[in-house]
């Protein structure tokens, strides 16, 4: 991770955030790089805070369950959607570019957490589907996961079955 450009983005993803605008200098989410590192931050945060934290991730998958490109107009609707369901303290941002889009919702109450995120899972599988822009040559996948888990799908392109659940 190159400190000169996380800085740099991050400055960049703040001032658009002073603007009431979550948008990185790429004028769409934050960058794989800083996202990663608010993940890390967050997840260290909540850990001394007593408070949770998790990653919602919404990908593409083909027929043999490998993770694909998400195309430029899958990501932008995925994107518009997310920005319109989530809190104004959760953040969103490329999980792994192109393939993965993340976003990190935080400070959560455990007593909370498992409805919260049942009702936003469903909420955005139905807008993501309705919107009409994920067809059938694809699956379209929307999981809720804990920091932990992220490794197993950074190991590779087909993620666990266990990984959180899928839609």
């Amino acid at each position: 991770m190159n400190p000169v450009n996380l800085w740099r983005d991050r400055f960049f993803s703040l001032l658009g955030l002073a603007k009431r605008d979550k948008s990185s200098i790429s004028g769409e989410v934050y960058s794989e790089e800083v996202f990663r590192s608010y993940v890390h931050d967050e997840s260290t945060r909540s850990k001394r805070s007593g408070q949770l934290c998790r990653i919602l991730l919404v990908y593409r998958t083909d027929a043999q369950g490998g993770i694909v490109p998400m195309k430029q107009e899958h990501a932008t609707k995925a994107i518009a959607l997310l920005s319109t369901s989530l809190r104004a303290t959760d953040y969103i941002g490329w999980y792994r570019k192109e393939y993965i889009l993340g976003s990190l919702l935080t400070a959560l109450q455990p007593a909370s957490v498992v409805d919260g995120y049942n009702n936003l899972k469903a909420r955005l599988t139905d807008r993501l589907r309705g919107a009409r822009t994920f067809t059938g040559d694809h699956s379209l996948q929307v999981r809720v996961i804990e920091q932990d888990e992220l490794s197993a799908l950074d190991a590779a392109d087909h993620p666990a079955s266990s990984l959180g659940s899928t839609d």
